[in-house]
């Protein structure tokens, strides 16, 4: 198995610390999907090379970055992982332009469902970013 190293794409977990720190770091994009790993987890070593590919071939309508959760010691890592719930790594969590949890991914770990998984979080939040614009503020998603 193949060493990759994820640390250009790395964000600290004081990002979580509220939601303008994640706010800021999106900016532009339609959100963000990040994957929750740790170095002395199998599954998350087999899943680095696919993810690295998915971050280097993405359409730029989000962002995509990664979080080590490795040092068990550390309380804010204990603190993030009860915040969002994460009960295992690898876990892939989208948030929103606004810094709010948009959804967990529960897909296959391949290539193809990872970019899938992108367009989806990126078009739905570009879309309800821009309702104001498209249809004079209503949600399609949320009217019955």
């Amino acid at each position: 198995m193949e060493h990759v190293d994820l640390k250009d794409h790395l964000l600290d977990i004081k990002y979580f610390s509220d939601k303008n720190s994640l706010k800021n770091i999106i900016k532009d994009k339609n959100g963000v999907i990040v994957l929750f790993y740790a170095d002395w987890c199998g599954h998350c070593k087999m899943l680095k090379p696919t993810y690295k590919t998915f971050i280097d071939r993405n359409n730029k309508n989000v962002l995509i970055k990664a979080v080590d959760m490795s040092d068990n010691l550390n309380p804010l890592i204990e603190k993030l992982s009860k915040m969002l719930k994460i009960e295992g790594y690898p876990t892939i969590i989208s948030f929103d332009k606004e810094g709010n949890i948009f959804s967990n991914f529960n897909g296959n770990r391949r290539l193809d469902d990872l970019e899938k998984y992108a367009l989806y979080v990126g078009d739905y939040n570009y879309v309800r970013n821009n309702m104001n614009q498209i249809k004079g503020g209503s949600d399609p998603f949320f009217t019955l």
